[in-house]
């Protein structure tokens, strides 16, 4: 199916200059950016802050100042977000197990245009500090796999949508894929994510899924205790709400 964006790029020059999905998951509710992360000096200086674009390229176009021109703009309200990630383990003597770390220190927009389309150049941004689980043995380990010190933020560049006719209308829940670039532990892959959005209003909620593995991203799995052996392929989800304004 043809990319949507690939579409509107070629032939509506407006729609370049337009805003993104911005989640940034930092370190608490207050805490800056990390000084050092080349990420984080170009794109905003604390969790209260509007991620900006200015790293977007859709189809080889690079893509500056995409916050200027968009239709709607949705917030994320951190409160009632939240990102995840789920692995499976097998534990010694115990088998198989299901791991979820979760956070919800987020920031971000979702932009539409005038018509009520997703826009190319959504963005998220994740602290990769604030994930946790419900045992700090493999917290401690994910950090030391993540490399967080060094890459401490995850990013995700919306660059295009399949699978959705038309626009995104009040009170419809709509089910499309979303694909875009993924940059975990300085790796940058082309990831796909099951997206189902619904705006209420001046409400917007919505669900984001995808799979990957450590090794996509040049990690290894997190084995740590009485972790005898860990999925390389996990989940990582976005759950959101985001508001008009």
């Amino acid at each position: 199916m043809t990319n949507r964006f690939a579409s509107m790029l070629a032939v509506t020059p407006r729609a370049i200059a337009v805003p993104a999905i911005g989640l940034a998951l930092l370190a608490g509710s207050a805490s800056a950016f990390l000084p050092g992360s080349t990420l984080a000096e170009s794109t905003a200086t604390d969790i209260t802050g509007t991620p900006a674009a200015d790293m977007c390229t859709v189809d080889g176009n690079h893509v500056p100042d995409a916050a200027s021109s968009a239709g709607s703009v949705f917030t994320v309200d951190a409160a009632n977000s939240s990102a995840s990630y789920t692995v499976q383990e097998v534990l010694t003597g115990q088998g198989e197990a299901t791991a979820l770390g979760t956070t919800n220190a987020l920031i971000g927009t979702i932009l539409l245009d005038d018509s009520g389309n997703p826009i190319p150049c959504s963005v998220v941004y994740v602290d990769l500090r604030t994930l946790t689980t419900d045992e700090d043995r493999r917290d401690n380990q994910v950090q030391k796999v993540l490399e967080t010190d060094t890459y401490p933020l995850g990013t995700f560049i919306v660059t295009g949508v399949e699978g959705l006719d038309g626009a995104v209308n009040d009170g419809q829940e709509h089910t499309f894929t979303i694909i875009g670039d993924l940059t975990v532990h300085g790796v940058t892959k082309q990831t796909t994510w099951d997206a189902t959005v619904k705006i209420d209003g001046d409400s917007l909620t919505g669900k984001a899924t995808t799979t990957i593995t450590f090794g996509d991203f040049g990690m290894d799995a997190p084995v740590f205790g009485p972790v005898a052996s860990i999925e390389d392929e996990f989940q990582l989800s976005i759950d959101l709400t985001a508001t008009k304004g």
